[in-house]
């Protein structure tokens, strides 16, 4: 039997910053990802979380 193996479906930085899911965190997007950068929604929602549990200085 072969080993299934999920992969998820990555995104470009546009495609996710106008995505109905994060349109809240435009902004938080643009900060987070390099330009010609493409991952999961789950790597980030990872980034996100981070970047919102950062110590305001």
């Amino acid at each position: 039997m072969a080993e299934e193996i999920k992969k998820e479906v990555v995104f470009s930085k546009e495609q996710l910053k106008n995505s109905k899911s994060f349109e809240k965190y435009k902004d938080i997007v643009t900060v987070v990802m390099a330009d010609d950068e493409k991952i999961t929604k789950s790597e980030l929602q990872k980034r996100i979380d981070k970047f919102l549990k950062k110590e305001v200085k």
